[in-house]
């Protein structure tokens, strides 16, 4: 009876600490996506670069004479998780749009991509890849 309390504590305190070396592994390679240039994977959205530097992300949609610029503030919450606030349009349109705030989480980092989690203030939830091109 005690042997077997004694290897079940043993596993949950394994288990225990293999979780938190992988969060502190995710963080970890979260803090190399906060600054760079990177694009959208995703077939959909097909010309979306994006250039992020300490405190500010803007978003290019587009080639020539139909590219959309949005600019946000940027502030990290944690190591895998920012807030996206719209700050700046470049077509007059979408003014409508600024003050929209964006919640992401980084789910998954795999080489130089992420998986990531967005929430809006309305409920609407995306998920997407990110890949680093510079």
């Amino acid at each position: 009876m005690q042997t077997r309390l004694f290897l079940i504590l043993l596993f949950c305190i394994l288990s225990i600490q293999s979780a938190v070396a992988q969060e502190l592994s995710t963080a970890e390679s979260c803090s190399n996506f906060k600054v760079g240039t990177f694009v959208y994977v995703n077939p959909e959205l097909p010309h979306v670069v994006v250039k992020r530097n300490d405190n500010k992300q803007t978003e290019t949609i587009g080639k020539g004479r139909n590219k959309k610029q949005y600019t946000f503030n940027i502030v990290w919450t944690s190591p895998c998780n920012y807030t996206l606030n719209l700050i700046e349009v470049s077509d007059f349109r979408d003014k409508k749009m600024l003050g929209t705030r964006l919640n992401i989480q980084i789910l998954e980092v795999n080489g130089d991509s992420y998986r990531f989690v967005s929430y809006d203030g309305k409920g609407e939830r995306n998920e997407g890849w990110v890949k680093r091109i510079k």
